[in-house]
């Protein structure tokens, strides 16, 4: 037998629209949630990786050079330090 499982604070809408994804795969809503998050999570590692692991988009004298123009214009008047 199959664990229950209460899937609370789901709207009608949301809820209709899995039932028909559920009904159009022809897979049982909890298989389909389980592909959904495997799906999601393999998304989100990948955008991830290609934020954190792509090429550098300045050289280092060139990010120095805008850190001290920042520093820079953070000392005039108005700035926090």
């Amino acid at each position: 037998m199959a664990n229950l499982r209460t899937i609370r604070n789901i709207d009608d809408e949301t809820w209709d629209e899995l039932k028909g994804l559920s009904k159009r795969y022809r897979t049982p809503i909890g298989r389909l949630i389980g592909r959904m998050i495997k799906g999601y999570k393999m998304k989100g590692s990948s955008v991830w990786d290609m934020v954190l692991k792509h090429e550098t988009l300045l050289s280092k004298d060139e990010a120095k050079k805008m850190h001290d123009v920042v520093k820079k214009l953070r000392s005039e008047y108005g700035f926090r330090k």
